[in-house]
């Protein structure tokens, strides 16, 4: 018995150390870690390995201060995707917004620095194409996302850096308590709605956000790693 512990303590030490990290290439769960807490999704390219449901917790300090860490592991950063819909744009400065009561209005594209929407170039038959659009509270879904800096941190091909308050993606709010501009670590709130401080990761790349001359707009795709 005393040397079966020590044989049985090292297997479990093996196997999750070929657990593989978040981003990482796969075909099924166990690719990603043999112990069975994290997914590969197959709809990304080549497969990528994340933790669903992930959250941001707070961590009380020696001094008496809360501060809030994702349950993500170290390499990558707790996401929030929403499934934007094509045909209901909006427009998150105005109230109303354009959506209703059950959904959020989200940027196709913001300003990192702001949280404002970024207008695309270019008109679409003289009318100018919507930069926002509506996505229902209930289609929200948490994935740990691989962090960078560049697209070249990320996979490639198929893949790049990405920054949250485009196409559905968000950062996961981190306790804010006020309602209007930006909060003391960074974090934005729009329409009184916290959305967090804002985080690059690694995601399937998206088709080319500036249309070309007079062509259509983009249209938002499904949250996810998938893209």
């Amino acid at each position: 018995m005393g040397l079966r512990l020590p044989l049985v303590a090292a297997a479990v030490a093996l196997v999750a150390g070929c657990a593989h990290n978040i981003g990482d290439s796969c075909t099924t769960n166990v690719d990603c870690d043999p112990l069975g807490t994290r997914f590969c999704d197959v709809s990304a390219p080549g497969g990528y390995c994340t933790v669903e449901g992930c959250d941001a917790t707070p961590v009380l300090n020696s001094d008496g201060t809360t501060t809030f860490q994702d349950t993500c592991p170290p390499e990558a950063v707790c996401i929030r995707f929403f499934h934007q819909i094509a045909d209901e744009s909006c427009d998150p400065a105005k109230v109303p917004n354009g959506c209703r009561p059950d959904e959020r209005c989200l940027c196709d594209q913001s300003d990192p620095a702001t949280g404002a929407c970024i207008a695309p170039a270019g008109t679409d038959g003289g009318v100018a194409p919507a930069f926002a659009h509506c996505a229902p509270e209930s289609s929200e879904l948490r994935d740990c996302m691989y962090s960078c800096t560049s697209n070249s941190d990320c996979r490639s091909p198929g893949y790049e850096c990405r920054t949250t308050g485009s196409l559905g993606a968000e950062p996961v709010p981190r306790g804010e308590t006020v309602t209007t501009g930006r909060t003391g670590d960074g974090g934005v709130i729009l329409g009184g709605l916290p959305v967090g401080i804002p985080a690059s990761f690694c995601v399937k790349s998206a088709p080319s956000f500036t249309p070309p001359p007079d062509g259509p707009p983009p249209q938002p795709t499904d949250g996810g790693p998938g893209g």
